[in-house]
């Protein structure tokens, strides 16, 4: 059903005086603009994209990989899938994807740097017991 028809629908029916459909008239090209324009302005997410890619870069080093394969692994897909977003134009998919892939590149290189502290702790550790055992034989 065409704008035109639901107006003289309502006009048959006597629900709209003509002056109300000039104002109903205006309203539906007003909602209509506003409609075009709010779904253009969206952005492509050039910036979030481009962090993204810095911080999976970053995350994709041999040391990082070792101790958080899993973590580089999503963030590598969830980049590739915001890449596919901003191809099909789909900007507000593609800033949530992008977002989420520098978060899962930043867990990736949190967690090999807590367990390389880990390692550091538990190697400071031996040796120090190795210490104590030297020192009790003296």
């Amino acid at each position: 059903m065409s704008w035109d028809n639901a107006i003289n629908f309502l006009q048959n029916g006597r629900v709209l005086s003509k002056l109300r459909v000039k104002f109903f008239k205006i309203f539906l090209m007003i909602i209509g603009s506003a409609m075009v324009v709010g779904c253009g302005s969206i952005k492509p997410p050039i910036e979030k994209v481009a962090v993204a890619e810095q911080m999976l870069n970053q995350a994709e080093t041999a040391e990082v990989k070792q101790y958080a394969p899993l973590e580089v692994q999503m963030a590598r897909d969830k980049f590739e899938q915001a890449k596919r977003a901003m191809d099909a134009e789909n900007y507000t998919v593609a800033e949530r994807l992008a977002d989420q892939a520098a978060l899962d590149a930043r867990t990736a290189m949190a967690k090999a740097d807590s367990i390389k502290a880990q390692h550091a702790v538990d190697e400071l550790k031996q040796s120090i017991e190795l210490l104590r055992q030297q020192l009790k034989i003296r």
